[in-house]
């Protein structure tokens, strides 16, 4: 094949597998609550009136979460930015620009035939999660900067391993902080050890001074910029780490299970794709060094998290989160643990090596979270049936289809399986599908919990409604009654819920007034529950602001509302009663 028709056919791959990872992972526009209602104050910069904690008199420099280049595209493009059905393209070009980056670096460890190449790409179309970090390219929260980020540092790891200037790296490293400051940090730091341990004199030099002048300006910033007096300093350190949790720390536990056993394994899928890197091309050693400075982003985050004394105690420090910083790194050793081991296998007819190499590469592809069974099983009955198949078409037998087409079997096999578990997936989430042709937001998710909900506050209430928004958080049993800030995404009314990270994050006050509003609002939340809609309402009067109104499930609200004489329906709209209230002025 021509390289020209190849690189179109891998293209065409890339494509194809862009728009199933999409119909699989795609979360819609700002569902998580910290992002939820950025893009419409971004366009609309009058919303939020009388929100206590995202008001529009503001200044942009005391909104962290809006401190992005990311936030241009909303505000040249308008309110088309706001139809989920607009950014499912954006989504695609966003995965499919990942997967060219990731097709690259294969290539540049090595990888030249169709079938290696295929094979690398459909690696990446299954999560392979190992510590509390999102690893795949289409598995974001929502569409955010940090969905933006992640292609950009694909990108970042090429221009470094591939040997471009300096300048090069450095343009895409300022590209990624203006998308991220958070997310930049450790990718760039890594990027440029790379630099200074395997270049030019001349580059090495450069690096350190850029390294003098970086921990220059960050010891001005977390002293003056965000210096507070030390009481204030270590509560508001355990504010953090509480907050981020094992977002930043490796060394604790979380959802996923026993925190040991995934650092371990971490730490073997790293130190296999160094041991990989030894006499190889220099393209390997750079890479090499990149994931030496993981292991150590690893360590040294882990460590001074957990055990730092109280005098080097730095909250800022915690929320450039270190556990998330060992997603990319991770990838990076995939791809050179592929590599390694396809090119091993195009120079070995030997079965037993071949099996080997074989069983060591499904061993990676199912490891990650979820149906582990499930994963093992259908890769177990694809290879079966790709091997009978093919050796009937071939007319050989399967030890020879092995030894002699060990990577287009293994290509086939991978293909046969994503195409199975992206079926299954399409089929599972094509209600949600067509809830987005409906009315433009992505079902299954927070923002479809408020369709018409949110337009009916945008339209029909006048500025400065200040809004108690609840929902079921398991349906249809109704046993978690939840207060979240998703209601902000679509309706640019003051949504009275507190905020994470809000433009008061560095007070410790502010933390302490945080939990004590959650607190309250579950409060709230359980008066209902027990049917008390008026000890419910003379309760919102002691939150920060009091709503004007309240929104709860039709099912609470049915068996309270003979007993109210303070909250008055207005409307229901698809499950959800809208109840408003006179606050004191």
């Amino acid at each position: 094949m021509l390289p020209s028709t190849l690189n179109r056919f891998v293209l065409l791959v890339i494509v194809l597998l862009s728009v199933l990872m999409t119909i699989k992972y795609y979360p819609g526009l700002e569902n998580e609550p910290a992002y939820a209602g950025n893009t419409f104050q971004t366009i609309h910069a009058d919303a939020f009136v009388g929100d206590p904690y995202r008001s529009p008199e503001q200044p942009l420099l005391k909104r962290p979460l809006q401190l992005s280049l990311f936030y241009i595209f909303p505000k040249l493009l308008g309110e088309i930015w706001l139809d989920d059905r607009f950014l499912v393209f954006v989504y695609i070009g966003l995965v499919i620009a990942g997967l060219v980056g990731i097709d690259r670096l294969a290539v540049l460890f090595g990888l030249r035939g169709i079938y290696e190449r295929g094979f690398v790409l459909l690696f990446f179309a299954k999560d392979h999660q190992i510590l509390s970090t999102k690893v795949l390219l289409a598995h974001h929260q929502d569409v955010n900067h940090s969905a933006f980020s992640l292609p950009v540092i694909v990108w970042l790891f090429y221009v470094t391993v591939a040997r471009k200037s300096i300048w090069v790296v450095l343009a895409v490293s300022l590209l990624l902080t203006l998308v991220s400051i958070r997310a930049a940090f450790f990718p760039i730091v890594s990027c440029l050890l790379a630099i200074a341990f395997i270049g030019t004199r001349f580059e090495r030099n450069f690096v350190i001074g850029l390294f003098c002048l970086g921990s220059i300006a960050l010891a001005g910033v977390l002293v003056h910029q965000f210096g507070v007096p030390d009481i204030q300093r270590l509560e508001l350190w355990d504010f953090i780490k509480t907050q981020e949790g094992d977002d930043a720390n490796p060394f604790v536990a979380d959802s996923i299970g026993y925190w040991w056993p995934r650092n371990i394994l971490w730490i073997a899928i790293i130190g296999g794709a160094i041991a990989a890197c030894r006499n190889m091309e220099i393209q390997y050693q750079r890479a090499s060094v990149l994931l030496f400075s993981a292991l150590g982003i690893w360590l040294i985050g882990g460590l001074y998290i957990t055990f730092s004394p109280d005098i080097i105690k730095a909250p800022l420090l915690i929320g450039f989160a270190p556990t998330r910083a060992t997603a990319w790194p991770q990838n990076l050793a995939y791809v050179i643990l592929l590599a390694r081991a396809l090119r091993m296998l195009a120079n070995t007819t030997e079965l037993k090596q071949i099996l080997l190499v074989a069983g060591g590469l499904g061993v990676l592809f199912v490891a990650g979270p979820g149906n582990l069974d499930l994963w093992i099983g259908l890769l177990g009955i694809s290879t079966i049936c790709v091997l009978g198949a093919y050796a009937l078409y071939a007319r050989t037998s399967p030890a020879t289809l092995i030894t002699g087409s060990s990577t287009k079997v293994m290509a086939l096999t991978l293909a046969t399986v994503i195409v199975i578990a992206y079926s299954v997936a399409s089929l599972q989430m094509a209600p949600a599908w067509a809830t987005l042709i409906r009315h433009g937001v992505y079902g299954n998710t927070t923002s479809a919990e408020w369709i018409g909900v949110a337009e009916y506050f945008r339209y029909e209430t006048p500025q400065g409604t200040r809004i108690l928004p609840y929902h079921c958080q398991d349906k249809p049993e109704c046993r978690e009654l939840i207060a979240r800030r998703g209601l902000a995404t679509r309706s640019g009314k003051a949504i009275i819920v507190p905020e994470v990270y809000g433009h008061d994050f560095m007070e410790p006050a502010s933390w302490r007034r945080y939990f004590q509003q959650l607190a309250l609002i579950e409060n709230i939340a359980q008066e209902f529950k027990n049917g008390e809609p008026d000890r419910a309402a003379i309760l919102t009067k002691q939150l920060l602001s009091c709503p004007d109104y309240v929104t709860v499930p039709a099912k609470i609200w049915n068996t309270a509302s003979s007993k109210s004489t303070i909250l008055s329906e207005q409307t229901r709209i698809r499950g959800h009663v809208i109840l408003k209230q006179d606050c004191p002025e």
